[in-house]
Order: structure tokens, then C-alpha cells, then sequence
């Protein structure tokens, strides 16, 4: 069937709209690839210095701040303990049970962001980090929102799980100083993650470090000098949360993070499904271990003189902590440098940033697990005054610098495991080494076997030893090569003009494609799409464009012919209907052109899109196009849109899919002069003039085309010859002739008399074809005798250009050709007894579709990310 990219019949008769990253080139690439592959396989020492640099990067300011953080916490229970007994028991209580409940679920969390960012980051894909980032607020906060019960009722709920009364009424009144410092994680977890992805974490470092000293100034002089006790010292927490998070907001907002902030965004409220997924995934995995600890201070407050056992375990755990800021410091930082690898496509440096993270953890560890088995109970003194509790704390001296060994070693792996995306298997492997057999091996020791507090502890640690083994088997076992996604090295911003035929065809071929195009690294961005009265945006075209199923729906709704407006219920975009939709593509263009590039497509059928198309020129853009007519109006106009050969693309033009155009480049640019070129560029004249060799009439031959679909509703449309004179032309200026349409000798196969101006198509059909049978069939007989058949071709030589009926051998490819398929035969110098012959498919929605999308993608190296670079 002949179908044109102009064959919608909206798109025909109204005006369609009413009056990055830099390029590598391949070798470049591979100079790359060598270049990283020598200095992967340079000196052990050598990689350990440079991989150790980009770690402490990361984790040196990563440390400071949890280890300042927690330090707020420490410093709290420190003046705390020194008020009373039952005060810091009810601390620990409120510290290590409900802010450990309510942290897990939001650290947990706030870790997909790190997953999301460290990946993006290292893909290159800047500005998703801010989306990400706004995503993870809105998801925090909601959950943030649902904790808030379990703090407001925090006695009666530590009652019922049968804490001592005394103890659970000072910790509800702890509990509800801590709800502002629970709201502070909600922007401090994510902002902290956010930074550190990108390597800007020492603004981090340095908010923490003054909070923590203003938190020690503050807490001193409203415990000491104004005797405000547990008020004093929970205020001064209060506000020691809440100065980093101010800092880091605006370092944020104003030009700290320029590539990655570009302001909010609606996007944000767009994909939370994913992220809300990936969080959860990422909660369970957390909240299961920071939660252990949790079940075992509440396994000690149902012993015997709980208010000395829980003292004596929470500056354990305190003391613990404190290590722990180190390797949870450690585990941020692998989950940032091997999500940064992962991304960035290396799976080598990956596997080596992990061993290098565990082996230095690991020393780190091995030195502290020495000192405390030196130091020993002594440390307690800084907690306590009570001799009792300090003896306690001696009594589980050892057990603490085990907890230290296995804890330099376990969220490290938890770390790789975050960077790699696995969070939803370690959340299985936490269930089984902690609750299955951590906990009640733990109660056995410690209740059945009356080991107390130490039967507790060790049960736990077997766990939590169970659980390292595992994920270190976990990490040596996998294939890392098969974790890395191929990276986005291209992102193709399209703006498409027209909803014909063609137009749906493009899109229905871009959804489908996605699998392939990903794997290939390339990724189609469809931020607009305009009919002949209307344009629909995506809301921030900036880094999103419109989503696949909503492109679907719109190739429903087109086939229909329902307007685009009836898509506006979905979300996602904007309407804009002429004259203001003109405006908006040209704004679209102007604004994409000179940040992430953009693609405008014309599918349209009418000549009014070619001021749009050379104002996309101005800008910087790349133009496709299916749509013949600004190609063959005036030449000023087509030398204006081919001005910048590199970003113009019109294969579809000439021969839907078939490499008429692609040939005619190549040739020209090797220095081979194209002498003549030959050409049956209409399906539907190849087909009635193939057919007629057999002896049918004219008019028998043009009403079965039309039955078969072939022609246009008005046969004479096709029968005009103006289709294949559009398409001489644009072969013709593309060989350098300076001519237009009215240098162009067409040969229509019907007179003036029997025009669309002198009779309606019925009567051309009833009455009027039959008039051309017999000069047709005299054409026909002439040229048989001398062995030759009658085509209708175009003929561009430097003499001139001709579009008409011509006698051709029948051995000729052109003389062969049969059904509606086109052939061009292209003669040059190289090609000059023997011309090349291109055959195939010319026309149809679906061919010229995929003609365009290939297009598209030829103009794939103008838009490969670099460090500059993007939904």
C-alpha cells in the first residue's frame, strides 16, 4: 500500500500548528577503555593508593559526620547519666529501642537513594539526583508521619511490652523531645546520601562537627549553670539535629550542586512506585539489623535488677556505636563507590573497591577490638558513677571487642550489597542468621541456661556471625559482570510533530524498542507531541518525557480521532493549543537546543512546520524528518535546514526505509561523482505499470490498486506524479543542483479536463479513467516491441531533472521490478556500467516509521553523556 507520511487526512488538510554532552568518537572510546584497562592491571600498590583515595573521599567525611552524629546521642547520655539512674535507663530505653525502631525504618529507606543516586552518578545521569532526592522526601516524611503514635504513646506502649513502670514513664517524656530530632533523619539521612554520591559530603563534615561541639557547649551550660536537667539537655539535642540539616539545605539550594540541583520538580510526584519499592526493599534490609540490638535491650529489661543490667548494656552500646560510626562510615562509602562502578560500567574496579573497603575496615577494627580488651570497664566511668554498673560493663568487656571485630566487617558487606541493588536478598539473609537463629539462640544461653545478659549477647553475635559469612560467600560468588546494566551513554530529547499514521507507527516503534535500545545504552526521551491544533508536553521536559503508557494511549487515542486534550486526565503534561502551541515548540526547542539537546521530528504532511524547523536549527537542534515539503520549498529553506549537515536527517523522505539518501552521502563524500541517478519511487505507479505488461487496462489496473489500498482515496494524487517529483527534487538539490518545482519537467498520466478542478473523484473513476486506456495501451505496445517496459521514473542528470513514463529494458532492475515495490539505481564513476541498486519496501506507515526511528538514532553520538551531561 502507498502510504505516505502525509497520508492522514487531518494532517493533510490542516496546518499542523497554526502561524551534552559532548560526542566521544570511537576511538576516542577505546583509547579510554585501554587507558583504564593498563592502569587496572598496574601495581597492586598503586591501585590500593588510588582506590584508598577515592574511598576516604567518601568515607573520611562520612565517619566524621556519623561519628559527630552519634556523638550528640553519646554526649546526651553522658549528662544524662550523671542526672540519675532511671533517667539514663529511660534513655536508653527511648535511644536504643524507639529511635533504633523508627531509624531503621528510616535509614532503611533513605538507603535506596543511595542505591539510586551512586548509580545515576556514576551513569552520568546528573540531574535524576535531584528528582531522586525530592522523591525520597515525600516517601520519608510519610512515613515519618506514621511513627509519630509510636512517640506520643511511648509509656503505655513500653508498659505493655512489660518495661518497669518508673523507667517507661521518664521515657515518654523523652520520647516526645525526640519526635523534632525523628523529623530531622527525614532530610539529614537523604541529604547526607544525595552528597556523598557525588563526592561533596566535607560541608557534611563540617555542619556535624560544629553541632556536636555547640550540642556539648549547650548541654554544660543548661544542666550545669541553669539546672534545666533532662530539658536542657534534650533541647540542646534538639537543636543540634536540626543546624546541619539548615546547612545542607542551603549549601543545596544555592550552587552547591549545581549539575545535580536544578530546583523542584512535579516530577517528583511521578514513579513513587518504584522508589517507594526499592525503599521498602531497602527498610526491611535495615530494620532488621538495626532492630537485633533493639531485641536485646529489651530481652534485658525483663532480668533480674534491669535498671544495672540496662545501664551497664546501653554504654556497651554506646560504646559499640561509636565503632560502629566507623564502619557504618565505611558501608555509605562502598555503597557510593561500587554503585559508581556499577554505573560507570566497570565491574573490575568494583570487585577491587570491595576489597579494599573490607580489608581496611577490617584493620581498623582488629586495632579497636585490642584497646578495649586493655581498657576494658574503665570506659564505663565516663557514663556512669555507679561502681555497680561499671563492673557490669567490665564483666562484658569481651563480648563488646568481638562485637567490635565482626562489626568492621558486616556493614561493609551490607554497603556492597546496597551499591549493587540487593537489598530485597539481604533482607532474607537478616531474617534467618538474626531471628531464626541469633534470638533464640540468645534466649536460650541467656534465660534457659542462666548466662543473663552475656547468653544474650553471644547469641546474638553467632547471628550476626552467621549473617558476615553469608554475605561475604554472597560477594565472592557473584558474577559481577552480570551487575552491571549497560550504562545510558546517550539520551535522545525528541519533540515529535504529526499524529498521522507514521507519526504512531514512530512512537508504538519507540515503546516497543526499549529493551533493545537499553541494552545498546541509548534511551528515547518523547517530551512532546503535537497534532494539527494542539501540543502536549511533558511537565518537566527538562529530565522527563512523557511515559510509555501514556504514548500508547495517545496512538489509541489518535486512531480514534479523539483530540489530544482527552489525555490532559492523565497527568504528566500540558496542553497547549495554537497559536500558543507553536510558540511552545520553538520555546521547547530554544531551551533543550542549548542544554540537553533535542530532536524535533517532523511526521507532518504540510509546509507550515518549516519555520518551526529552521527556528530548531538556530537553536542548536537536530531535525528528522518524514515530511517531504520543507524539503522542497524554496531554496533558501532547504539550505537553511541542511546548513548543518551532521544534525539533519531525512532518509524517510526518499524511500520510507530503504538507504536511498545514506547511499547518495556516502558516494558523494568518497569523491565519486554521481553522474545520473534512475529511480521508480512510487509503489503505486510500479505496481499499475508492472500490472499492465499482462495485457489489463489502464483503468482496470488503477481501480484494483485502489481496492488493494494502494492509492490515495483520489488515485490522482498518485497519478499527478507531484509524490516522486518531491522526491527527484530533493535528490536533485542534494546533488548540488540549485533548481525547485518549477524546474522540474513532471509528466502527469491525466490531463487538465480530468483534474480535481474539472470532475469529483466518482466521476475521474466512472467516466473519466476509461478516457486514458488507449493512449496508455498504445505507450505500452511501442515500447514492447522494442523489447523494452514502460515505468514511471524519475531521472536526475546534471542536464536536468525529469519525472515521467520512460521506456527501460526489461533485464534492467527497473525493468524487473514487480508489485509496489521502489528501486533506485544510482550510476558514478565507481558504479558507471554496473549502477548500484537499491530495491526494497518504499513506502508504508510502518517501514517509514522504522525509517525515521532509525534516523533518530544515527544522530545517537551528539548526545553521549559526559561529566557535563539525563529521564
Amino acid at each position: 500500500m502507498e502510504r505516505r507520511p502525509d497520508d492522514d487526512d487531518d494532517d493533510r488538510t490542516v496546518p499542523l500548528l497554526e502561524p551534552k554532552p559532548a560526542a566521544n568518537d570511537g576511538a576516542g572510546g577505546g583509547r579510554k577503555q585501554e587507558e583504564e584497562e593498563e592502569e587496572e592491571v598496574g601495581s597492586l600498590g598503586r591501585r590500593v593508593v588510588e582506590e584508598s583515595k577515592k574511598l576516604w573521599v567518601v568515607a573520611g567525611p562520612s565517619i566524621c559526620a556519623r561519628f559527630s552524629s552519634f556523638g550528640v546521642t553519646v554526649i546526651s547520655q553522658a549528662f544524662i547519666g550523671h542526672i540519675g539512674a532511671t533517667e539514663l535507663a529511660a534513655y536508653a530505653l527511648v535511644s536504643t529501642v524507639l529511635m533504633r525502631f523508627s531509624n531503621g525504618i528510616l535509614l532503611g529507606m533513605a538507603s535506596a537513594l543511595e542505591t539510586l543516586c551512586g548509580q545515576s552518578y556514576g551513569a552520568k545521569q546528573y540531574h535524576m539526583l535531584g528528582i531522586f532526592l525530592q522523591r525520597s522526601w515525600i516517601v520519608l516524611f510519610c512515613c515519618a508521619v506514621i511513627l509519630l503514635p509510636v512517640y506520643l504513646f511511648t509509656t503505655p506502649l513500653l508498659i505493655a511490652l512489660g518495661q518497669d513502670p518508673e523507667i517507661s514513664l521518664v521515657a515518654g517524656t523523652i520520647s516526645l523531645w525526640y519526635i523534632p530530632v525523628m523529623f530531622s533523619y527525614v532530610w539529614g539521612f537523604t541529604l547526607q546520601m544525595y552528597l556523598q554520591a557525588q563526592s561533596k559530603n566535607m560541608i557534611v563534615t563540617y555542619l556535624a562537627l560544629l553541632s556536636l561541639g555547640l550540642h556539648l557547649f549547650l548541654s554544660w551550660l543548661m544542666t550545669v549553670n541553669f539546672h534545666l536537667g533532662l530539658a536542657g539537655v534534650m533541647g540542646s539535642m534538639v537543636i543540634a539535629f536540626w543546624i546541619p540539616i539548615f546547612g545542607q539545605l542551603a549549601f543545596v539550594f544555592f550552587g552547591g550542586c549545581p549539575l545535580t540541583w536544578t530546583g523542584f520538580s512535579y516530577s517528583a510526584f511521578s514513579d513513587l512506585g518504584a522508589i517507594i519499592k526499592l525503599s521498602l526493599s531497602s527498610g526491611v534490609m535495615l530494620c532488621l539489623e538495626l532492630w537485633y540490638n533493639t531485641i536485646l535491650v529489651l530481652l534485658t529489661g525483663y532480668m533480674h535488677n534491669a535498671e544495672v543490667a540496662l545501664d551497664a548494656l546501653s554504654i556497651c552500646l554506646n560504646i559499640n556505636g561509636w565503632e560502629m560510626m566507623i564502619s557504618i562510615g565505611f558501608l555509605a562509602a562502598t555503597g557510593v563507590r561500587v554503585a559508581n562502578e556499577l554505573g560507570a560500567g566497570s565491574a573490575r574496579r568494583a570487585k577491587f573497591a570491595i576489597f579494599n573497603v573490607v580489608t581496611t575496615s577490617f584493620l581498623i577494627g582488629l586495632v579497636l577490638f585490642v584497646l578495649f580488651l586493655v581498657f576494658r570497664g574503665s570506659l564505663a566511668y565516663i557514663f556512669t558513677e555507679s561502681n555497680a554498673v561499671a563492673d557490669a560493663v567490665a564483666d562484658l568487656s569481651l563480648l563488646l571487642a568481638f562485637s567490635i571485630l565482626l562489626n568492621s566487617v558486616q556493614p561493609v558487606l551490607s554497603g556492597v550489597a546496597i551499591g549493587s541493588g540487593w537489598q530485597s536478598v539481604v533482607a532474607y539473609v537478616n531474617v534467618t542468621s538474626y531471628y531464626l537463629i541469633g534470638i533464640p539462640l540468645g534466649a536460650i544461653l541467656g534465660y534457659v541456661l542462666g548466662f543473663q545478659v552475656k547468653g544474650i549477647w553471644i547469641g546474638m553475635l553467632l547471628g550476626t556471625l552467621v549473617q558476615t559469612v553469608v554475605l561475604l560467600f554472597i560477594t565472592l560468588r557473584t558474577d559481577w559482570e552480570k551487575q552491571m546494566a549497560p550504562p545510558v551513554r546517550s539520551v535522545l530529547p525528541v519533540v515529535l510533530l504529526g499524529c498521522g499514521g507514521v507519526g504512531r507507527h514512530l512512537l508504538r516503534h519507540i515503546v516497543s524498542c526499549r529493551p533493545l535500545h537499553a541494552n545498546q545504552g541509548v534511551a528515547i526521551r518523547v517530551v512532546g507531541v503535537a497534532d494539527s491544533s494542539s501540543l502536549l508536553v511533558a511537565d518537566d521536559f527538562h529530565s522527563n518525557g512523557l511515559d510509555d503508557a501514556l504514548l500508547t494511549d495517545l496512538c489509541a487515542a489518535k486512531s480514534a480521532g479523539s483530540p489530544l486534550s482527552s489525555l490532559l486526565a492523565r497527568g504528566q503534561c500540558q496542553l497547549f493549543n495554537n497559536p500558543e502551541a507553536r510558540r511552545k515548540v520553538i520555546d521547547t526547542a530554544s531551551v533543550l537546543g542549548k542544554a540537553t539537546g533535542l530532536v524535533l521530528v517532523d511526521c507532518s504532511a504540510t509546509y507550515d512546520t518549516v519555520g518551526m524547523l529552521k527556528d530548531a536549527v538556530d537553536s542548536g537542534c537536530c531535525v528528522v524528518l518524514a515530511n517531504k515539503k520543507p524539503l522542497t520549498c524554496a531554496y533558501e529553506d532547504f539550505e537553511k535546514l541542511v546548513s548543518n549537515f551532521r544534525r539533519i536527517r531525512f532518509e524517510s523522505t526518499v524511500g520510507a526505509g530503504l538507504p536511498v539518501i545514506a547511499s547518495v552521502t556516502r558516494i558523494i563524500a568518497s569523491g565519486d561523482p554521481i553522474s545520473c541517478i534512475v529511480g521508480s519511487l512510487s509503489g503505486t505507479l510500479g505496481y499499475v505499470m508492472s500490472e499492465l505488461e499482462g495485457g489489463k487496462r489502464f483503468s482496470e489496473v488503477v481501480k484494483t490498486a485502489k481496492s488493494l489500498g494502494y492509492t490515495e482515496p483520489d488515485p490522482r494524487d498518485d497519478l499527478s506524479g507531484m509524490d516522486v517529483a518531491r522526491k527527484a527534487l530533493i535528490l536533485a538539490r542534494l546533488l548540488g543542483q540549485r533548481i525547485s518545482m518549477e524546474n522540474i519537467n513532471v509528466e502527469s498520466l491525466y490531463p487538465s479536463e480530468l483534474g480535481p478542478d474539472a470532475m469529483s473523484t466518482k466521476d475521474f473513476l466512472e467516466s473519466g479513467l476509461v478516457q486514458l486506456d488507449k493512449s496508455i495501451e498504445v505507450r505500452v505496445k511501442a515500447a514492447s516491441l522494442k523489447g523494452n517496459v514502460l515505468r514511471y521514473v524519475c531521472k536526475i542528470e546534471s542536464s536536468g531533472c525529469q519525472v515521467g513514463l520512460q521506456e527501460l529494458p526489461k533485464n534492467s532492475a527497473l525493468g524487473r521490478l514487480r508489485g509496489s515495490d521502489n528501486v533506485v539505481e544510482i550510476y558514478s564513476r565507481c558504479y558507471e556500467s554496473a549502477p548500484l541498486v537499491i530495491q526494497g519496501a518504499g513506502a508504508g506507515n510502518d517501514t517509514t516509521a522504522a525509517g525515521v526511528l532509525a534516523d533518530i538514532l544515527d544522530l545517537q553520538d551528539l548526545f553521549q553523556r559526559t561529566a557535563s551531561l539525563f529521564p
